[in-house]
């Protein structure tokens, strides 16, 4: 399945350990996706000896890309930068 071949790429890239898929259609096509995916990202995993790869839905529903997008605005607007922090002295 491509689906799997490229989320093993990214997490082989990125070494992370969770993948989380979402969306509008999450809800329709979690059942196929949940069943299949996961062993084939540990199958084509670098890392499968260090760790393992957990494979999971959004826990925040549908509207995932809204909230994405308003952390994202509250990270930017809240969040120390590093130029903030330097001290002068």
């Amino acid at each position: 399945m491509l689906v799997a071949r490229a989320v093993a790429v990214v997490t082989n890239t990125l070494d992370v350990e969770r993948v989380v898929f979402g969306g509008p259609f999450w809800t329709s096509l979690s059942h196929r996706y949940l069943d299949r995916i996961p062993p084939l990202v540990t199958e084509n995993s670098a890392a499968r000896r260090i760790h393992g790869i957990e494979v999971v839905g959004t826990g925040v529903g549908e509207d995932v890309g809204a909230i994405g997008a308003a952390c994202l605005v509250l990270e930017h607007t809240l969040a120390p930068r590093a130029q903030r922090l330097l001290l002068e002295g």
